[in-house]
């Protein structure tokens, strides 16, 4: 048993279904409650616990050395099994949780509150709510008590905007302003007024990792803008469509071009009408290796010819990989683009695209021929 280093409250419940076959609820309570008496005395080097059960694990006589040794924790609100009460008392023998993910957070809870206030370390909160009508202020104002530590935030959907004040200490943001079971559809019932208020007054000097998806882009600008220029890898995906789109997303890119001169990894939605402003992106981030361009509407573009020509001509000698999913390319915009590629001696670039085993067997012809070459790597 000292080999465990995961545990999760399914792995038992399973157990006891498959030990216990009749309808007896009194044993297959017996058999559970020894076997986490069992694993609670003897499995010493766990470090990560996933809670999904009403277990009063604070009154089981070893409990208290388990949970001390804990250092990741997972916790589902799911079918409202794990208590607020149950998480005050865990909070008196469990505080040295760095990373910790919730899963099906349905309400303000006091206890799940209280649990993270008292965590010493806490580096990585996950946060996922059923819904966003609510503020939760509670778990708000818990947040805002663990900037000291916290480095990593992933929050979905969106909770009040006053939980991001003081985070100075983050590294890497995500933000979610969608059902994770329903992934195209976002809540609208945003004010994202209070968004923009709130986070023209936060700084995150150390942030290194943004993502954002169905958020409104000034709300992405004002996020890199505070950034002090040391974010490495940026991924946004479906930034809200308001009065003038074009207008919004080249604010985008241009917030991106002036405030990440370090920048990487970019995933960015892009308005064809912009294209011509991409240039300013590969003339300040000169760092770029990783690139993805996507198109924020629902049928695929025909001017990928252009894209290519752009980023041939105008990326910077470090770029190594180029994913072009949403474009459609022609066999001569393929051809021009891997020949000009080189011609300029670069690097073998990684180019990807999901349709690619559908293209026609010129195009693929291409690409065959340039990977012959060295010119391409999948």
């Amino acid at each position: 048993m000292n080999c465990f280093t995961q545990i999760t409250t399914f792995w038992i419940k399973d157990m006891v279904q498959l030990f216990i076959e009749e309808d007896s609820i009194h044993k297959k309570n017996l058999l559970e409650n020894q076997i986490y008496n069992l694993i609670f005395e003897n499995c010493k080097n766990v470090k990560h616990f996933y809670l999904n059960t009403g277990k009063e694990f604070y009154k089981f006589p070893s409990a208290g050395s388990f949970f001390l040794n804990l250092q990741s924790l997972g916790i589902s609100f799911e079918n409202n099994m794990v208590t607020s009460k149950t998480l005050f008392e865990l909070a008196t023998i469990c505080q040295n949780i760095k990373n910790l993910e919730v899963n099906y957070c349905n309400e303000d809870s006091e206890g799940l509150a209280s649990f993270i206030e008292m965590q010493h370390d806490l580096r990585y909160l996950f946060l996922h709510f059923i819904d966003n009508e609510n503020k939760y202020p509670l778990l708000s104002n818990a947040i805002k008590k663990k900037a000291a530590t916290l480095k990593k935030f992933i929050v979905a959907p969106l909770i009040d905007p006053d939980s991001f004040l003081n985070l100075i200490n983050l590294q890497h943001l995500e933000i979610i302003n969608n059902d994770r079971n329903e992934l195209d559809i976002c809540y609208m019932n945003v004010d994202w007024k209070q968004w923009e208020d709130c986070l023209d007054k936060v700084c995150f000097p150390k942030l290194q990792c943004f993502e954002a998806t169905f958020i409104q882009s000034s709300v992405e600008c004002l996020i890199i803008e505070n950034s002090d220029e040391n974010i490495i890898e940026i991924d946004i995906c479906y930034s809200l469509e308001f009065q003038d789109y074009q207008a919004e997303n080249l604010n985008l890119i241009k917030a991106i071009a002036k405030n990440c001169p370090n920048l990487k990894n970019l995933n960015l939605d892009i308005d064809p009408r912009n294209f011509c402003e991409i240039k300013r992106i590969f003339t300040n981030c000169t760092h770029l290796e990783k690139l993805s361009f996507n198109i924020n509407v629902s049928t695929h573009s025909d001017v990928g010819d252009n894209l290519l020509e752009i980023i041939s001509n105008e990326s910077p000698s470090s770029l190594r990989e180029f994913s072009g999913d949403d474009w459609n390319f022609s066999k001569d915009g393929l051809e021009a683009f891997f020949k000009c590629w080189k011609c300029k001696k670069r690097n073998p670039i990684k180019f990807t695209h999901h349709e690619m085993d559908l293209w026609p067997d010129d195009q693929k012809n291409v690409v065959l021929k340039y990977m012959k070459e060295g010119v391409i790597k999948l």
